[in-house]
């Protein structure tokens, strides 16, 4: 026994003409033979980014309500230094 029961037999090499198994077209780049997806098949690479930012309102809709930071309350002193 040189291989451990578990472990299917591994096919040295893939066979010459690999094709897609959604779309079923030949496939000739490496990554994709070895997935068995085309580019187009194996769908977006990045997530979709939403960017946070300023929108103007739609016509018709009310207006948000404006976010207003509170202003800190920092004790006023006099020339000497004391509050």
């Amino acid at each position: 026994m040189s291989q451990p029961a578990l472990i299917p037999p591994v096919p040295p090499l893939l066979p010459e003409r690999v094709r897609c198994r959604r779309c079923g077209r030949l496939l000739h780049d490496p990554l994709s033979r070895m997935l068995r997806l085309g580019r187009e098949c194996r769908g977006p690479q990045d997530p979709v980014r939403v960017v946070e930012g300023e929108q103007e309102t739609l016509p018709g809709l009310a207006a948000p309500a404006p976010t207003s930071s509170a202003p800190t309350a920092t004790p006023m002193t006099t020339e000497g230094g004391a509050p």
